[in-house]
């Protein structure tokens, strides 16, 4: 496991062997379905990409350009020659990158941080410090000299426009200044923000700028005229950057509304100043911000805490796309993170840093869903700068260190699963999975377990790498936790990679109690339907309802949705969904779904009103699938003016089928009988298997294997000391599914009376 990032507490279960007396085992093998990817995003990932429907793949080349002493590396730029500059804190450094892969010191100033870079046209480089907001000019063979000094506390972004003009973002009393290549220097800007903390280039000469305050992004005019394009619904904007067609693209980011229910943690110490320096606060980007202190004698400064290197820490970020006319729109969002940079790649998709465990991911502005390609060993990206090759620089901090997340695909990659706790001590069965390997690629899994919630010396090694997709028998030892690891591998230079879904591990635990948890599809056999409603739901995919007209779809719509009520219908199956739309308009829905296995969506129903939808499941082969949600807007807006988005289910399981009885072997030997069969399902595993003699209370028969992990198994029943006559003996099975099947033999015991 990379870097030991999940160091948490060690837990011994030292009661096992205690609950191996008093437990009973349980009467069914038990699976881990790993597919989902909130369940594969806490694990670990190098050289492989989790995508939106929780499939991995192999990612980008992802590699470590250069470590630094420093804990962060705030700032990245590159000259017209290619060599790269870093910005660091908390000793105020500016590194270039040498060829032999080394941050070399290129100026030390005299301030802590250095959270902005920009070079002009003949490759001075513009350094901008805090918390002493100064700009200092330092030439291509490293000579430095103070180039412009504002009232100001931070310089947090540095841009030059087409005339050798430079521009700088200040804090705390929110101004932009601009800065002629005298250095002559004059407010530009004077906003009633706190904080001015990014700044692009926008079309026409124009400057697009971020605040933190009201969170607003703004558009300054070349004479200074200001224009308030939109405010974000949190109030510091971290990042920015322009896109194709006008479009911008930033990064917003605030407190969350759970932050009074959780702790944050607290973040390592920065190194002190140098003896002599004022006792001023620093503010580090995420946090809220701080008044300049009142002048006081020399003291050891106290810097503000960097964000906490953890998810769930009291922070949401949201990332918006703004038009050209103004419209703002969501295109992802996060609890926990915290997205401290942006970049565009060759593609127009939109690479996002975070702050909250080093993760960057790629995000499709069109369909809102995001790719997390990789984590970094730092726990923020703080700065991406795009290379001419298509690649992208990343600059880390909580770890110093810079990174090329590359344009070419990597040829080998791994994902480590977080562990999963079975609670108590569990014996293991098979593993499978599924996945998609063209020709040239492959996947292999690995299988360690042990008794501690995080692996360390006690757990036993990993696996030789299992290749059988199909199933193969775990053979690591009996344990209370289990991690999997899987390794893709593409022969093609990357041309072509695997792609892996849900890996199943089954296992045979001592009872515990049930658990009931809420989820979007909802079990078999319930559907939904409105109170008074004289029509049934329930509809059969690719047979959906003709279209309402017009007038009668703006009634339905404009009267307030209903709760759905649960109705018992075996045949039946049903998904709810919850949604909103900013502008208070009314929505329509239609739902789509796929196989796992398949790549076209199917329409089951358009033009729905309700947020939830029942449907025939008899309709659906036995197998497993995900629906595909769209929200659009049409009836509150004229035809060709609406909008849409859409949201993916989490895979669920179709098995309609009842397991098969295969023929009884019937052997009877003086007054004991010995029957003998198998029982097999069509998609999911055999499950209970119970008997009863001549109409008397059922009895569990296990497998002869003493596990149900398979959908074929085979069954041994011997009786003993039976009294004579004739005996019916009945047998019914179970699959997972709940479906069942029932067969009979009938025995004669001794000689017929």
């Amino acid at each position: 496991m990379r870097r030991g990032r999940r160091m948490g507490r060690f837990f011994i279960l030292s009661a096992l062997a205690g609950l191996a007396v008093t437990q009973a085992w349980p009467v069914s093998t038990q699976t881990w379905k790993n597919r989902t990817r909130s369940e594969r995003e806490q694990g670990d990932l190098n050289g492989v990409s989790l995508k939106a429907d929780g499939t991995l793949t192999l990612g980008p080349a992802f590699e470590t350009l250069a470590s630094a002493a420093d804990p962060y590396i705030w700032s990245l730029a590159r000259d017209s020659k290619g060599t790269l500059y870093a910005g660091s804190g908390n000793d105020g450094k500016v590194y270039r990158l040498s060829k032999g892969g080394k941050l070399e010191n290129f100026f030390d100033s005299p301030e802590l941080e250095v959270h902005a870079l920009a070079l002009d046209a003949k490759d001075n480089l513009y350094v901008g410090t805090s918390p002493r907001g100064k700009i200092y000019r330092l030439s291509p063979s490293g000579k430095a000299e103070e180039f412009f000094s504002p009232d100001e506390t931070y310089i947090w972004s540095l841009l030059f426009d087409g005339k050798g003009n430079l521009f700088a973002g200040t804090g705390t009393q929110g101004r932009i200044y601009k800065i002629s290549p005298a250095g002559k220097g004059e407010i530009f800007l004077d906003t009633d923000e706190t904080h001015v903390r990014v700044l692009a280039e926008a079309s026409g000469g124009d400057l697009l700028a971020g605040t933190d305050g009201k969170g607003m992004v703004l558009r300054v005019e070349p004479a200074g005229k200001s224009q308030v394009l939109t405010t974000s619904p949190l109030p510091e904007v971290t990042a920015l950057v322009t896109g194709n067609s006008g479009r911008v693209y930033f990064a917003a980011a605030g407190q969350s509304s759970s932050r009074a229910a959780q702790r944050p943690a607290a973040a390592p110490a920065p190194p002190r100043p140098a003896q002599g320096q004022a006792a001023e606060e620093e503010r580090i980007p995420g946090q809220p911000p701080a008044e300049p202190p009142a002048p006081q004698p020399p003291a050891q400064p106290q810097p503000a805490a960097a964000p906490a290197p953890q998810t769930g820490a009291g922070v949401e970020s949201k990332i918006l796309a703004l038009e050209m006319d103004g419209y703002t729109r969501e295109i992802w969002s996060q609890p926990g993170e915290l997205i401290l940079s942006l970049a565009m790649d060759r593609d127009g998709q939109v690479i996002a840093g975070g702050g909250t465990d080093g993760k960057i991911y790629l995000v499709d502005p069109i369909r809102s869903e995001s790719t997390l390609l990789e984590k970094a060993d730092s726990s923020q990206v703080s700065a991406l700068l795009k290379e001419p090759d298509g690649s992208v620089l990343a600059a880390g901090s909580n770890l110093g260190a810079v990174y090329r997340l590359g344009g070419r695909v990597a040829s080998e990659g791994s994902f480590e699963s977080t562990t999963f706790d079975t609670r108590v001590y569990s014996t293991w069965g098979k593993m499978s999975w599924r996945d998609e390997t063209p020709s040239g690629t492959s996947v292999s899994i690995q299988v360690r377990t042990g008794n501690t919630s995080e692996p360390d010396s006690s757990w036993s090694e990993w696996s030789a790498p299992y290749k059988d997709r199909e199933g193969s028998l775990v053979e690591r030892p009996g344990a209370r936790f289990v991690q999997w690891k899987a390794t893709l591998k593409s022969g093609g230079g990357g041309k072509d990679s695997p792609r892996l879904g849900q890996v199943d591990v089954t296992y045979l635990q001592r009872n515990l109690p049930p658990e009931l948890k809420s989820v979007d599809v909802q079990a078999p056999g319930t559907v939904f339907q409105k109170p008074n409603r004289s029509s049934s739901s329930v509809a059969v995919p690719g047979e959906g309802a003709s279209a309402p007209g017009r007038g009668d779809r703006d009634k339905a719509a404009h009267h307030p949705t209903q709760q759905p009520r649960p109705q018992s219908d075996p045949e039946g199956r049903a998904a709810q969904w919850g949604a909103s739309d900013p502008n208070g308009d009314d929505l329509v829905y239609s739902v789509y779904y796929r196989g796992a296995d398949e790549r076209q969506w199917k329409l089951m129903e358009k033009d729905l009103t309700d947020s939830f939808f029942s449907w025939d499941a008899t309709s659906l082969a036995d197998g497993t699938y995900l629906l595909r949600v769209v929200a659009a807007d049409s009836p509150s807006n004229p035809e060709g003016a609406f909008l849409s988005a859409e949201r993916l289910s989490d895979p669920f399981d179709v098995d309609n089928n009842p397991p098969q009885i295969g023929p009884i072997q019937a052997a009877v030997s003086g007054s004991g009988l010995r029957m003998e069969f198998e029982v097999q399902d069509s998609f999911s595993d055999v499950g209970e298997v119970v008997y009863s003699v001549n109409a008397q209370e059922w009895e569990l028969l296990p497998p002869a294997d003493g596990l149900t992990d398979s959908p074929r198994e085979a069954y041994r029943l011997v009786m003993k000391d039976l009294e004579g006559g004739e005996l019916t003996v009945v047998v019914k099975a179970n699959d997972a599914a709940g479906n069942s099947a029932t067969s009979k033999k009938v025995v004669q015991i001794g000689a017929p009376r």
